[in-house]
């Protein structure tokens, strides 16, 4: 069965804020590809480094960002506001 699309703003929030987690994990995972086929002293190895840095940063406001708004669908549909 599949799910049902999101209705309310705080959903379709919920909805966004994984998709975007997804895209960024997977960027990730490219950019540890690519680290993986260069040499050790290469310069672009910093670089990736930091595009990754700055990834998982931004990973981790957005996680932030899903919690929240999970704990507020919860709660609008606790309150019956589904």
């Amino acid at each position: 069965m599949a799910p049902r699309p999101p209705r309310t703003r705080a959903e379709q929030d919920l909805r966004a804020t994984s998709d975007a987690i997804s895209t960024d994990v997977a960027r990730i995972g490219e950019l540890e590809r690519e680290k993986r086929e260069l040499d050790p002293g290469d310069p672009r190895l910093k670089t990736l480094s930091r595009d990754v840095e700055r990834l998982a940063e931004r990973i981790d406001v957005e996680s932030v960002a899903e919690r929240q708004l999970a704990d507020e669908v919860s709660a609008d549909r606790a309150a019956g506001q589904n």
